[in-house]
């Protein structure tokens, strides 16, 4: 991972526990190349340097989006979580094990850090944001520029 989100990459350190099961269950390669070949309308960005475990990809939304969110979770089987979140015109989607994602992170960081679920707070904004909110016992806040995806999946 080459870390240039980060302002200081050089302070980043992938724990061994999560990134041995991120390798173990997401075949980067195989999904990515999926797309390509059978869903051109997800546009994959970025890579396996910046995101090893995840395949981030924007779609123009069209009167077809809602049929090929279900044809794709169905070629790529119940191990890949299809993530959506954006706005009208564009969303983004996001592709990764179903073992990752903002909920497994979550439940992964209250056990590493041992912090009660019940004292952990996660805040968001948009659909990818979705799945941490029903992380067990967590309290969660939906910030004042939350997308209408998000409160209307909330409530």
């Amino acid at each position: 991972m080459d870390g240039s989100w980060s302002e200081f990459p050089d302070r980043i350190t992938l724990n061994k526990e999560w990134t041995t099961k991120m390798e173990g269950t997401f075949d980067r390669g195989a999904v990515e190349a999926l797309l390509i070949e059978k869903f051109p309308k997800f546009e994959p960005r970025g890579s396996f340097a910046s995101d090893p475990y995840r395949i981030p990809s924007a779609y123009e939304v069209d009167e077809n989006m809602e049929e090929n969110l279900r044809l794709v979770r169905e070629a790529l089987g119940p191990d890949v979580q299809v993530i959506t979140s954006g706005g009208a015109e564009w969303k983004l989607v996001d592709f990764c094990s179903a073992q990752a994602g903002k909920m497994k992170a979550c439940e992964f960081a209250i056990q590493r850090f041992g912090i009660p679920a019940e004292r952990t707070l996660v805040c968001g904004d948009s659909g990818n944001d979705e799945s941490m909110y029903r992380c067990p016992g967590v309290r969660g806040v939906a910030v004042g520029n939350s997308l209408p995806e998000l409160v209307a999946a909330l409530r």
